[in-house]
Parts: C-alpha cells; structure tokens; sequence
C-alpha cells in the first residue's frame, strides 16, 4: 500500500542516497496514494521530484547540489556527465516540481518557496538559467528580508548541512515565537516554508 511505500522511500533516501530503489517506492507511493494523505497535500509529487533531481545530480558527485544549489561551472560540469537516463530523470523532477506548485497555490497551504527554489536549482541544471533566475525572482529577495532572516537562514542551512537538522528545527520553531517574526509577515511565511522543507526532507 501507498504508506509501505511511502515508509520504504524515505528509508532507502536516507539509507542509499540517489538509489534507484528510492525512486522505485516514490514513484509507487506517488501512484498509490489518495490526494491529502499529508498536511501540504503535494508530499508525493515533492518526495518523487526529489529523489529524480537528486539521482540526476549525482552524476558530478557533488553532495547537495539538488538541495543547496552551487555555482554556475559546477552546474555545467555536472550536466556535461549526466547519462539519458540522468536527463529523463531531471525532466520528469522538474515536471513534478511544477505539478506541486500548481497543487500548493490552489490549497494554498504547501511550502510554495521551497518548491520553487528546488525548482529553480533543476532548471538551472538543466541548463535553462533564465527561467531559474526568473523563477528565482518571484521568492522575497535578501535586500527586503531582516538582517535577523537572513541570519537564521544562513544559520540553518549550515546546520543541515553539518547533519543538524533536529538543531535546525528547533531554531526555526525558536525563532517563530520571537517578537520581531511576529510583526513580520513575510519572515513568518519564510521561516515556515524552511521548516516545512527540513521535516518533509526528514519524512
């Protein structure tokens, strides 16, 4: 059933990342299950959009560039190793991406930003930077977030990528009940859709 195979892919993600077993249990958790089985309604097409763009992205070895993104050349060099089957992957990842945003906007209740940022790191590897940066353009930009936001951001993205992610989270749930987030709409939303991508990154 869809919650075996839901269970099976988040194990393999965290177990064999990049495996091709991983993306064998996204896709059957994807086909399987209703429409809201979870709070953003999207976690199939996210979980499946994941593990396509991080197998194809493996092709340079470079660890994180599906989730933290990197440079123009590594970009391009890891695109110029990309096998057919690394570029059937990242079609389809961006496909999917575009499908949970869609999914997102009209629920109005999934981490859009976060799936417009993997979203815009995929177009990128694809090779489409325009539409990456374009797309880019449409999440708040650092010159109109608070010093504090861009602070907290830069904190926990460091710790995740130290292997922190519980400390992450618990800086993020932190800093949601601190009196200058309270009076800032749009740190809210933010610090939210970070923490939303942490813990649907952790299953």
């Amino acid at each position: 059933n869809w919650e075996a195979h839901s269970a099976l892919s988040r194990a393999y993600k965290h177990s064999f990342p990049n495996s091709e077993k991983q993306i064998e249990h996204a896709r059957k958790w994807l086909e399987y299950s209703p429409e809201s089985i979870d709070r953003f309604g999207i976690g199939p097409h996210y979980n499946l959009a994941m593990a396509l763009h991080a197998h194809a992205a493996s092709a340079g070895n470079t660890p994180g560039l599906a989730t933290h993104g990197a440079s123009s050349q590594v970009y391009d060099e890891t695109r110029s190793k990309m096998n057919a089957q690394q570029l059937s992957d990242l079609d389809e990842a961006i496909s999917l991406y575009q499908e949970a945003l869609s999914l997102a906007e009209r629920r109005g209740s999934g981490p859009e930003g976060g799936i417009t940022s993997y979203l815009s790191r995929a177009l990128r590897l694809k090779g489409e930077t325009e539409d990456a940066e374009r797309l880019q353009s449409t999440t708040i930009p650092d010159w109109v977030r608070p010093p504090k936001l861009i602070e907290l951001s830069r904190k926990t993205e460091l710790l995740v990528r130290n292997g922190k992610s519980d400390e992450a989270i618990k800086t993020l749930q932190q800093a949601l009940g601190e009196e200058w987030v309270a009076e800032d709409q749009n740190s809210r939303f933010m610090i939210r859709s970070n923490l939303a991508r942490i813990l649907q990154r952790l299953g």
